[in-house]
């Protein structure tokens, strides 16, 4: 997208994804995912995470279509959707017209 095609929905959109993202349970999963399918009882055991908690944010994150979800029987399995996550980061980045060829100390101050 150009810059001046930005609408409030889009933006709106993108603030719903870094929201889902700037959580540190959230941003667990999705690291933990990222080895591949997981089942939600190992999942919840590796995190450390209740049951109900993580249902919750899993729920967001399928809201969001950052996971998918595969039942076998009576266990679900969970696998992240990084097409999803890097195009609204790109998104973002784009909105943000960041240049990637910024001085990486600039970068790193602005954190």
């Amino acid at each position: 997208m150009q810059e001046d095609t930005w609408v409030s929905s889009d933006i709106a959109l993108l603030a719903d994804y870094m929201s889902v993202l700037g959580n540190a349970n959230r941003l667990a999963i999705l690291q933990n995912l990222r080895r591949g399918e997981i089942q939600v009882k190992v999942l919840a055991k590796t995190l450390g995470i209740g049951q109900s908690a993580l249902s919750q944010h899993l729920a967001i994150l399928r809201e969001s279509n950052f996971v998918d979800t595969r039942r076998v029987s009576q266990s679900v399995f969970y696998s992240i959707r990084t097409d999803v996550i890097t195009g609204a980061l790109a998104q973002v980045g784009e909105l943000l017209a960041l240049d990637n060829d910024e001085e990486p100390a600039a970068a790193q101050r602005a954190l």
